[in-house]
Formats: structure tokens, C-alpha cells, sequence
């Protein structure tokens, strides 16, 4: 199984890209997210691949990340979330974006990709809300691993509060909602303080 791959961006077709590894041209669909972070044609380009294999084909899908990857696994694994409508989804925001709708149980949010409708929207949420949390702990985002100086220094402040990176997480995609952020990590933390506790489970 190919797991993942490095080579130059040759072409692009919609969502679907091709990279040349050691003269072999490899066909990849990804999101639009994610081909919107990649570099220009002819550039060095690297992907997390997930490859599926039917009787008649075999499909590779790229992501940005392994946490891109870990939710694009548990997203197919509902009913009626084929490939396409995962990328879909994964077209929407980021991961803790997508934690954050699972845990609030926002079907709406899922709803808004495309071959996701409101019933598979809601099957989706009921199956996967009790794994926010723990999918929430995993990603780099909530780790502090990406995002501005100001926002670490708040998720730092978080932590020796006592809370913990999924719930950090998830109180930051509520707060971007309403907007830019303040300019001062006590501002900050302030909001993220006056987020309601995440529901999981």
C-alpha cells in the first residue's frame, strides 16, 4: 500500500492532481483545501496517502497531514460518506473545525458539502460525536503545534488552567467564529473561558 509519496506537482485536473516520483506519475485526489496549500506546478510536493482498493481500481487520496488522513478514515467510516463526500468535508475547514461540529453536533456544518444531505449529515453526527473528543487530543492543532504566537501563549495559559488540548481545541474554533481575536493573550483566554463546556458523548 502506498502510504505516502514526494515528487514534483506535474499537473491538476478539479480535485485531482498528479505527482512524479522517480518518473512514475501517480493520479491523487485531494481537497480543495488541500490543493489549495500545495505549491505551484513543477515544485516539490509531499502527501500523506490513503490508498483504497476495489475489484476494479485502485484509489489513492492525499492530505496535507496524518490528522487529515485519521479523519478522512473515520468520516468513510459512516454509512453514505464515500471518498468524495469526505473530501467534501474536508473542503469545509480544518480538522478542529470538524471536531467542533461534531462535538457540538452542528449537522448543518456537515450538511454545507457537497453528496452529504441533512439525513447523512445527522447519521454522521450521531455516529461520530463520542470520538471528538478523543480525535480532538490527537490532531497538531490542539497540540499548539500550528497557529500564531499569541494563540500558543493562550492555549499555554489554558493548559495550566487545567483544561486539556481537545477542549482547548474545540473552545477555539467556538471563539473564531465570532471573529478576529484580541490582541492580548488575557483577551483570549478570557473568550476561550466564556465558552460553554464542549458536550461529548
Amino acid at each position: 500500500m502506498i502510504a505516502y509519496l514526494s515528487g514534483r506537482f506535474q499537473s491538476r485536473n478539479g480535485n485531482s492532481l498528479v505527482i512524479t516520483v522517480n518518473g512514475v506519475g501517480y493520479l491523487v485526489h485531494v481537497s480543495t483545501a488541500t490543493l489549495g496549500s500545495l505549491a505551484e506546478l513543477g515544485q516539490e510536493i509531499e502527501l500523506v496517502i490513503q490508498t483504497i482498493v476495489k475489484e476494479d481500481a485502485i484509489t489513492l487520496y492525499g492530505f496535507r497531514t496524518d490528522d487529515e488522513r485519521e479523519v478522512f478514515q473515520l468520516l468513510t467510516s459512516v454509512q453514505g460518506i464515500g471518498p468524495s463526500a469526505a473530501l467534501s468535508i474536508l473542503s469545509l475547514g480544518s480538522c478542529a473545525d470538524i471536531v467542533g461540529a461534531l462535538a457540538s453536533e452542528d449537522e448543518n456544518y456537515f450538511a454545507k458539502a457537497n453528496r452529504v444531505g441533512k439525513k447523512t449529515a445527522g447519521r454522521l453526527v450521531v455516529e461520530l460525536k463520542a470520538k471528538a473528543a478523543v480525535l480532538a487530543r490527537g490532531i497538531g492543532y490542539a497540540a499548539g503545534s500550528s497557529g500564531s504566537t499569541l494563540e500558543r501563549d493562550a492555549q499555554n495559559a489554558m493548559r495550566k488552567l487545567g483544561f486539556g488540548n481537545g477542549e482547548i481545541a474545540q473552545r477555539f474554533v467556538v471563539v473564531r467564529e465570532q471573529g478576529p481575536l484580541p490582541e492580548s493573550v488575557s483577551e483570549v483566554v478570557a473568550m476561550l473561558l466564556r465558552v460553554p463546556a464542549p458536550r461529548v458523548g
